[in-house]
């Protein structure tokens, strides 16, 4: 599709039940309607962030059970069954070369070295796609897909546009069947959400969509989508995304040479000028690394993928739906329309090419995916870290700019730092002595971040104190360098307190220990 391929997105225009976080621990609740604020601008950024340390701390008191009930549904499947030894890599049809470029018609496998990462590892876990729908019957595709939640009440994700399964081929078309071509996910499960049927989403439904797509075990949740302000029910269910370890990867946007509008929701998921934020903004750039003209530049973008080619009519190589009527079709006459490619050359199902940041996006997530199973024990914030430090700039060029972010994500540069990244939390140590019937005395201890064989480390060791009274916990200590020193009384109307003692290093591998405070 052309540079307008990333979907608009409708404000909503009702109000339904929404999981809400203002308390970390809270269980599911409805919001009022009168409560509701309105819709925010482009770029106000989100009440949490991935490499928040408050949230890192916090989340590391939890147990099991407290985890299991902020899902209110079953926690993501053990990650390492992910990991299994990739088998080889067969080249598929899409490999070969276009002779109109002389590039592969696939070309975004080699620019972003997928191939040599799925010799690593076959595939990740599950990548979500709130989208149009997926055409599950594609012979590329077959198999590829989990789960499955149509949002529109059809009991169906029927892909009558094209967009999705277009996203859905480039994160996970099946490899070694010797047709069509290659995800860059490998064997990575999709998650499959309709969202949509055509042109636009409500945010609403959005909304639901990545309430969903948590509950049935995400690590990963891909919106290609983009709108001028964020409501605050997908703010809301975008929050809810962070706390629970999920990474979240949007489309930056199409307004570059139309504007330079900044958009939601990917303003509000990266970071400023590079930094961790509550998730990825994903630009789009051409096979020699430099931003398609296209691509929305800020101070949000984190990092870019391929997502287009100087001829308008090419971009990037994935699958579209068997059906005719697609928006694919539609838009093939046009002066810029994507190129299709029928039955025959490539397979039983049909194919194309596609311009926009939409389908820059996928390519990260299914990248992420990627690098949570080379590291199971990662966090959301550290898979970001990564592929943010593994990136590429074009000719040479280092460090972070607006228009690519960190630069071309590198799956292979990425899936190897994971395999040494620091996972290993420093200990939690503190003396606790009673200073009267009602009053302790915390003194937290220094700790030293610990070495592995083979691993990384980071180094940086921070402490907090947390306090649990009646389920809900406060910080007693913010997050310091220096060991802090507590007075904690017991308040008249209590019989007992919790103390959570906690240590994280710079990368936010914390570790706790909890102390029982009675009367």
């Amino acid at each position: 599709m052309n540079s307008t391929a990333a979907k608009a997105v409708t404000a909503c225009c009702a109000m339904l039940a929404a999981l809400p976080l203002a308390v970390l621990a809270a269980p599911p609740g409805v919001r009022a309607a009168a409560a509701a604020p309105p819709a925010r601008p482009a770029g106000a950024a989100l009440g949490v962030r991935l490499g928040d340390p408050t949230l890192a701390v916090v989340r590391a008191t939890l147990d099991g059970r407290e985890r299991k009930r902020l899902l209110a549904d079953q926690l993501p499947l053990a990650l390492a069954s992910h990991a299994a030894p990739p088998a080889r890599v067969a080249s598929e049809p899409a490999e070969s070369v276009d002779p109109a470029t002389g590039l592969p018609y696939a070309w975004q496998l080699a620019a972003v070295r997928a191939p040599q990462a799925l010799r690593l590892v076959a595939g990740g876990p599950p990548v979500a796609v709130i989208d149009t729908g997926v055409d599950t019957s594609h012979p590329d595709l077959r198999g590829s897909v989990r789960s499955r939640v149509d949002l529109l009440g059809q009991r169906s994700v029927a892909d009558f546009d094209g967009h999705g399964t277009f996203i859905a081929g480039l994160i996970a078309a099946r490899a070694n069947n010797g047709i069509g071509t290659l995800g860059v996910g490998g064997n990575t499960p999709l998650i499959v959400v309709r969202a949509s049927t055509g042109e636009s989403f409500t945010q609403l439904a959005l909304a639901d969509g990545v309430l969903a797509a948590i509950r049935r075990g995400a690590r990963v949740i891909n919106l290609s989508v983009q709108a001028n302000t964020l409501d605050f029910l997908l703010r809301d269910a975008l929050e809810r995304a962070v706390a629970l370890d999920v990474l979240v990867v949007a489309a930056a946007g199409n307004t570059g040479s139309s504007g330079n509008l900044p958009q939601e929701p990917a303003v509000s998921l990266g970071g400023p000028r590079g930094a961790v934020g509550a998730g990825l903004s994903v630009a789009a750039t051409l096979p020699s690394g430099a931003a398609a003209r296209f691509s929305t530049r800020n101070d949000s973008v984190s990092l870019a993928a391929p997502g287009a080619m100087g001829d308008c009519r090419r971009g990037v190589f994935s699958t579209i739906p068997r059906a005719t009527d697609t928006s694919f079709d539609h838009d093939a006459p046009k002066l810029c329309g994507p190129l299709i490619f029928a039955p025959g050359p490539f397979g039983a199902g049909r194919y194309a090419y596609g311009q926009g940041t939409s389908f820059a996006a996928p390519i990260v997530s299914a990248v992420a995916a990627l690098v949570f199973a080379a590291q199971p024990r990662l966090h959301a914030d550290q898979v970001a870290r990564i592929l943010m430090r593994t990136a590429r700039q074009a000719n040479g060029q280092r460090g972070w700019n607006p228009a690519t972010g960190h630069g071309v994500v590198d799956a292979q540069a990425a899936v190897e730092l994971a395999r040494r990244f620091d996972v290993t939390p420093p200990p939690a140590r503190a003396q606790i002595a009673r200073i009267s019937p009602t009053t302790w005395r915390v003194r937290v201890l220094p700790s030293r971040d610990p070495v592995r064989r083979g691993q990384l480390r980071e180094g940086g060791v921070r402490y907090a104190i947390v306090v649990e009274e009646r389920g809900r916990r406060r910080l007693l200590a913010r997050p310091t360098s220096r060991p802090p020193v507590r007075s904690v009384r017991l308040p008249s109307t209590s019989k007992g307190l919790r103390l959570f003692v906690v240590a994280c290093d710079r990368v936010l591998n914390c570790a706790s220990r909890s102390f029982p405070l009675v009367r």
